[in-house]
């Protein structure tokens, strides 16, 4: 499970899809709606974070999960840092 992994992905993940508000597409992989990637954006420099966060308690946020998304979105270097915790 993502909870399982240690902080420093979750926060390495947020340097890289904050920028240019990258974790919203991600947002979109992860099946969350409109209101909540509106709900994510409010925490401007912890969106990233927050998504995630939410999205570990969801059934089936595993690690590997995660890096299959990463892989379809062709997003090579979240894939590979994911990667490291697979």
């Amino acid at each position: 499970m993502l909870r399982e992994v240690p902080y420093t992905l979750i926060s390495d993940l947020s340097y890289h899809l904050n920028v240019g508000e990258r974790w919203k597409q991600l947002g979109g992989q992860l099946k969350f709606n409109t209101t909540q990637v509106n709900t994510f954006a409010l925490e401007k420099k912890n969106a990233t974070q927050a998504m995630l966060q939410e999205w570990m308690q969801k059934d089936g946020s595993t690690v590997v999960a995660l890096q299959n998304t990463f892989r379809k979105m062709k997003w090579t270097r979240e894939e590979r840092m994911v990667g490291k915790y697979v």
